[in-house]
């Protein structure tokens, strides 16, 4: 077989006939099929199977052959204790019951099937039915015969008798991994997403033929939290026993913290380590919007709302250093904690490295910062010399796509993976080449109402990474959220950054998750206005207008607001603020009062939003998915579904808004957005 599709070749007695075949699912449990038979015996047959739980297995199906006459089967399968035991009976009608069979089979041992069975006829019937790898063979022992069988399939039985070789699986670390996939400007899935590295990562965990992890790493743009997630997976790995080598022409400190977890640590020959620590920078728009004749009207509720600062200031306000200098050092502590935990220098202290700051390739072994010297081409001969001649070196996105087959009925418990992504706007959102990726209040309720409805989804994790956008559509969110969480366990994974909106439609939920170096929290509120009447007289624009309302033109860029029109814009940004932190502290259980102290705009790292509860627990993804588990109170096997935010639309036929998103919230009149995003530097 392959995919759906199957070829058979036939021999009983005298007749010998072949046979092609597919089959797919129509919905949740119902399956359908065809066959179509030539050679000896001609005709064609369709069936369907109805398995609506995992021990209950219904199926029917018709065969017209040539010549007649037509017939019709009808199955029953129980399986009282899951694969172990199969209960079955067959029934054959044509004119009348032609004939009928009853028997059972057991697998004592995975891959291994006894079976015995009866009919019309009275006879006992005992087989034995082997898998391993990918074929299974069966041999039925009849009084007068043995009746025997072979299949291939594309995909693996699951079987204890396969012997897989020892493997090294190689990971090409390059490059970004989104929440939810990329795609090119006609739609084209692009890439990998950060949900698929992880799941891939848990496979090598988990397999037994793999001994070992190369990494090729080649600068990844990844996020802080993305790369605590990855390295917390890095170490499961190696605490399983398997080696881990990460090969790289040069490491960054984020990239070095990544490889810091590695049994060893190899550098090409003109390579290099720089490591001079972290720092984080804001560009500051004030000089600029003045020599343009810009003026900005903002309001904001709280101190470290520090959004609008650079089109006020010209440097960090006191209270935005003082946040961001605790988020550096949450950073720093995260980074050379885990350096120093698993490596060993020689000579000199961490703290003395980063002072040095950077090191050529030579210096870098010198000091205990590498290994060895290696060349791309070099490295797989120095993995074998560790492990043996005989390895197998496996690509992770080959070996990731190859699913075992599923033997077992029924449709599996699914824990359901959303990702919400970018900002948050009113309307459908999407996906632009230009700006990347935003959260539509339209999508997402679409997509979490379906959720809802599915009956088959037991818990929901939504993976947030956002810093905010729209007042009105993070509401819409939040409240479709609540919906959800009515009927089935809502749990939030915080990635990079969930702040100010992304916190809004994150708290809620039943359980939120962050990493350590998540950048959560900024609860407040900001406004923006911009008067660009210079600007326009500089490039020769005029205007003219009629109105009917006193304040029909108060956010025209054309006019100042008047003190009545201030004092109102105060009032509702004000009110903006309270519902906010009202919402923190129902969702969280918290005195509105104590939100409020910890809320005036201010972002918290996610170790310091755990000690404030403002989050449950530091995890990353997977462990949201446990955690998920846990509240939906699934036993045994379930399915992890991921579901993206947006369809696999043209992006080039999107509307501009979408390919523009961030000017469309300066429409609104309410945002919930964090400060401008950092340029980290090393």
């Amino acid at each position: 077989s392959l995919r759906n599709l199957g070829f058979g070749a036939y021999r009983w007695r005298d007749t010998a006939y072949y046979q092609l075949s597919s089959s797919f699912k129509l919905k949740n449990s119902f399956y359908f099929g065809y066959s179509w038979d030539f050679g000896d015996k001609k005709g064609f047959g369709a069936g369907f199977t109805f398995r609506p739980w995992n021990f209950l297995s219904l199926g029917a199906a018709a065969g017209f052959p040539k010549g007649g006459p037509n017939s019709a089967r009808f199955g029953l399968g129980l399986r009282p204790l899951g694969n172990f035991l199969t209960l079955y009976g067959d029934l054959l009608y044509a004119d009348s019951i032609e004939n009928y069979w009853y028997g059972l089979s057991l697998e004592p041992l995975k891959g291994v099937v006894l079976m015995a069975s009866s009919g019309k006829d009275e006879k006992i019937r005992v087989g034995l039915e082997l898998r391993t790898g990918f074929s299974r063979a069966s041999f039925d022992y009849r009084k007068d015969e043995v009746v025997s069988s072979v299949c291939f399939s594309n995909r693996e039985y699951p079987s204890a008798l396969t012997i897989h070789r020892a493997k090294v699986v190689k990971l090409k670390l390059s490059g970004s991994y989104p929440e939810e996939r990329k795609r090119d400007f006609i739609g084209r899935s692009k890439g990998k997403s950060f949900p698929e590295l992880i799941d891939a990562l848990k496979k090598v965990r988990d397999d037994k033929s793999v001994k070992a992890l190369l990494v090729e790493m080649e600068y990844p743009r990844l996020g802080m939290a993305q790369r605590e997630e990855l390295r917390n997976i890095l170490a499961e790995i190696k605490e399983k026993g398997k080696k881990i080598y990460v090969n790289s022409d040069g490491f960054s400190i984020t990239d070095y913290y990544l490889a810091s977890v590695a049994d060893r640590i190899l550098l090409s020959p003109s390579g290099d380590v720089a490591m001079p620590g972290i720092c984080f920078r804001k560009i500051y728009l004030k000089g600029t919007l003045e020599k343009l004749g810009i003026e900005t009207e903002i309001e904001r509720v709280g101190e470290y709302k520090s959004a609008v600062e650079p089109f006020l200031r010209e440097n960090m306000s006191e209270a935005d250093r003082e946040q961001e200098s605790r988020l550096l050092e949450v950073f720093y502590d995260e980074i050379t904690g885990k350096i120093k935990g698993s490596r060993k220098f020689k000579g000199s202290s961490l703290d003395e490295l980063i002072d040095e700051g950077y090191f050529n390739s030579d210096e870098a072994l010198e000091k205990g910062l590498v290994d060895s010297l290696l060349f791309p081409f070099e490295v797989e001969d120095l993995v074998k010399e560790d492990l043996g001649k005989r390895i197998k070196f496996v690509d992770l996105w080959k070996y990731y796509g190859k699913k075992p087959y599923n033997l077992s009925w029924g449709t599996p418990p699914v824990i359901a993976v959303l990702t919400a992504e970018g900002g948050i706007v009113t309307g459908e959102g999407g996906r632009s080449f230009l700006t990347g990726t935003s959260i539509g209040s339209d999508a997402m309720v679409r997509v979490l109402e379906k959720l809802r409805k599915d009956k088959n989804v037991k818990a929901v994790v939504i993976r947030v990474n956002s810093p905010g956008g729209s007042a009105l559509a993070s509401e819409i969110i939040a409240g479709e959220l609540r919906k959800v969480k009515k009927e089935k366990p809502v749990v939030v994974s915080m990635g990079n950054v969930a702040a100010s909106g992304g916190y809004y439609i994150s708290c809620d939920a039943n359980e939120i998750l962050a990493d350590r170096t998540t950048i959560t929290g900024s609860i407040g509120i900001l406004a923006v206005k911009f008067y660009m009447k210079e600007l326009y007289n500089k490039l020769g624009f005029t205007s003219d207008l009629v109105k009917k309302g006193k304040h029909a033109d108060a956010f025209s860029t054309w006019r100042r607001m008047t003190d009545e029109e201030r004092k109102k814009f105060r009032e509702e940004i004000n009110w903006g603020y309270w519902t906010f932190v009202k919402r923190v502290a129902s969702g969280r259980n918290l005195n509105p009062e104590k939100v409020d102290s910890m809320a005036r705009g201010r972002v918290w790292a996610g170790s310091d939003a755990e000690e404030r509860k403002l989050v449950d627990s530091i995890g990353g993804l997977k462990e949201a998915i446990e955690k998920a588990k846990e509240l939906a109170e699934i036993k045994g096997a379930f399915e992890i579904r991921i579901y993206p935010l947006h369809s696999a639309k043209f992006p080039l036929l999107t509307s501009a808004s979408d390919h523009l998103w961030p000017l469309s919230l300066l429409r609104e009149s309410r945002l919930y957005l964090m400060p401008v995003l950092y340029s980290i530097g090393n």
